[in-house]
């Protein structure tokens, strides 16, 4: 249960940091006078995630931040699904909630991504192309090793997207 309310640690920083990026006194204001350590936060999923064994957790962290909607979506919520994960026929999940994968529990979702992504590595390997660091993986993202020419997601800019996005929750 501690997973969720870490969840929740990260919603209310994401409203927060949300409101004040578009404020207008966005940059008059001190953001380190807040009272949500956004940095210990995101480096506390990342911790979390490497004791699953997921590589590149800054950028599995950002892409469950994104995927959710920092953990408000409904698919995060009713299906126990993180990373908007689909059915896969070599996954943990065996039921569809929301045109997604239904997790038991957000752990099970977690383990199915691991699974995931050291299939994907593997292949990637095979195929000469080593992962070693963030930028790596964000090119594996764009260019699936099991599926030469598809992305991970349909959203033409979502590595961008992601980029940023880390970016700015690893400078809060």
């Amino acid at each position: 249960m501690w997973w969720k309310s870490l969840g929740l640690s990260l919603v209310v920083f994401a409203f927060y940091a949300e409101r004040l990026e578009k404020s207008s006194v966005f940059h008059k204001m001190d953001t380190t006078k807040l009272e949500i350590d956004t940095a210990n936060i995101f480096k506390s999923w990342c911790t979390f995630l490497e004791t699953r064994k997921i590589q590149f957790s800054e950028v599995v962290t950002t892409q469950f931040v994104h995927e959710t909607g920092f953990f408000t979506s409904s698919v995060y919520q009713n299906c126990n699904n993180p990373s908007g994960m689909k059915m896969n026929k070599r996954g943990i999940a065996k039921k569809v909630c929301e045109g997604h994968a239904y997790y038991n529990t957000v752990l099970d979702a977690i383990e199915d991504y691991r699974l995931y992504q050291s299939r994907m590595l593997y292949l990637a390997r095979q195929q000469g192309r080593p992962c070693e660091t963030n930028e790596d993986y964000f090119a594996l993202l764009e260019d699936l090793p099991h599926l030469r020419g598809h992305r991970y997601a349909q959203d033409p800019k979502y590595i961008d997207k992601l980029k940023a996005r880390m970016a700015y929750m690893k400078n809060l």
